[in-house]
């Protein structure tokens, strides 16, 4: 499952990439095979992997994906609310895109991912969702004069949920990923 949403968010980028390039192309990965076709607008990309095949289909705002399982939905875009991801937004960031996936069967949403920028600083955003969430596991504290990456992760409600905050030395802004996937079996 983790690989398959793997292959789903790069599905995804490949689809905003390939807008607009007109031909199609096939490539060959060490996972399998990847054919991206755009045609009046929509791209569609068909990914062939040992795990199985499936098909992803839209533009930069979202599309379908066809697995052996059945069809979902995803939607990109800078679109987001504290009620897609299940963990609060940190006051006045910006969403820079967001990424949602939806199982068509069950109609509900199972994924969903935003990315948010702030110019608070690092310590003041880690500090922020400690204080709403001082139980989950701390995955990842990188604290360099370079750069500076704090990750957390907890269960909830039967998914996992993910916080990473990171701030390189040269930026101007504290970068948010606030991440809601399916828990593991």
């Amino acid at each position: 499952m983790r690989s398959t949403m793997v292959w789903l968010l790069g599905g995804a980028l490949v689809l905003i990439a390939a807008a607009g390039c007109g031909s199609k192309k096939t490539y060959m990965t060490p996972e399998g095979q990847v054919t991206v076709e755009e045609k009046g607008g929509e791209t569609k990309v068909t990914v062939e992997t040992e795990e199985g095949k499936f098909e992803m289909e839209g533009d930069e705002g979202g599309g379908t994906v066809t697995t052996e399982k059945g069809k979902g939905e995803f939607s990109l875009g800078p679109e987001v609310s504290e009620e897609d991801v299940g963990i609060p937004l940190y006051p006045g960031a910006q969403a820079e895109h967001s990424a949602r996936w939806t199982d068509e069967e069950e109609q509900e949403q199972s994924f969903s991912q935003v990315h948010l920028t702030t110019a608070d600083s690092f310590e003041k955003v880690k500090t922020f969702y400690r204080e709403k969430r001082p139980d989950a596991e701390v995955g990842a504290l990188v604290e360099t004069p370079e750069i500076k990456m704090f990750q957390m992760t907890w269960e909830e409600d039967g998914y996992r949920k993910m916080v990473v905050i990171s701030r390189d030395s040269a930026d101007k802004e504290t970068a948010i990923t606030l991440s809601r996937m399916p828990k593991s079996d």
